[in-house]
């Protein structure tokens, strides 16, 4: 059997045919390259160095197509334990229901997430807890974490995410977190997942530490965590301003006072 096919369910209706991302997940961009990024000069520079070799490799590049990854599952389990497919492979709904190819399934193309992250979420929705590891690093659970919050299949996840992320790991988490992109990594998958002690922390560093807009790196984090985000530096920076603003008004009272109260010198 190939690598690339997984029989979730051996009864099963639906087969999802993913194409995998092209790009790296959550990239992270360093102050050396933004600075290569603002800097005209820099940036002509390696563009220079990288277009003989751009040139030659882009109708390669055109060409290359990540290979298809499938996986049979079963569509009425997939309805109970997803809002997304409760919706999309309701018969009853309003939505156009895929058409049953001539291999006696139907298809539902996905595209984008890790395939190995995808198994995961699949397995544990079909019950198959036996086919997923107890603990999953960083990386994967975010990139499992991606595809629970587009699948809104929280609930399936619950005991399998109280394995993965148990309070002694919580506790290591938030004493080695730092700003940069595993603090962005830990931020998406404690607001998925409502690790409320990791979440917390993961804003107090955004907040404290973070310059310029924010940058979700193009990790799905919820607005709502966005929103608070934003509210708390505009807070901190309306305090910081009202203070240099005070700072100035006592400063020029207390001239003001000192011109008044200095003694004139006679004109001779």
């Amino acid at each position: 059997m190939s690598e690339r096919y997984r029989k979730i369910l051996e009864s099963g209706d639906l087969l999802i045919v993913l194409t995998p991302p092209t790009e790296p997940f959550a990239p992270w961009q360093d102050k050396e390259e933004s600075e290569t990024k603002t800097d005209p000069g820099a940036a002509k520079q390696a563009a220079e160095e990288t277009e003989e070799t751009g040139e030659k490799s882009s109708a390669e590049d055109t060409k290359a197509i990540p290979p298809e990854y499938t996986f049979l599952v079963s569509s009425h389990i997939l309805r109970h334990a997803s809002r997304l497919f409760e919706k999309d492979l309701d018969p009853d709904g309003p939505w156009k229901q895929p058409e049953v190819q001539p291999d006696g399934l139907r298809h539902k193309h996905l595209e984008g997430f890790d395939p190995q992250a995808l198994s995961h979420v699949l397995n544990l929705i079909h019950f198959r807890t036996t086919q997923v590891p107890d603990n999953l690093e960083m990386e994967m659970l975010a990139k499992v974490a991606v595809i629970v919050d587009y699948f809104q299949c929280h609930e399936a996840m619950r005991f399998a995410v109280q394995s993965w992320i148990k309070e002694p790991n919580t506790n290591t988490v938030i004493n080695e977190l730092e700003f940069g992109r595993p603090l962005m990594l830990w931020l998406l998958i404690a607001s998925v997942f409502k690790v409320q002690p990791i979440l917390k922390r993961a804003i107090t560093i955004l907040v404290e530490e973070g310059t310029g807009p924010f940058d979700d790196l193009g990790l799905p984090i919820s607005q709502d965590v966005i929103s608070v985000i934003d509210t708390s530096r505009e807070a901190i920076i309306t305090q910081l301003l009202n203070g240099i603003y005070q700072f100035k008004n006592n400063l020029s009272d207390v001239v003001f006072c000192g011109s008044i109260s200095s003694p004139r010198r006679a004109v001779p």
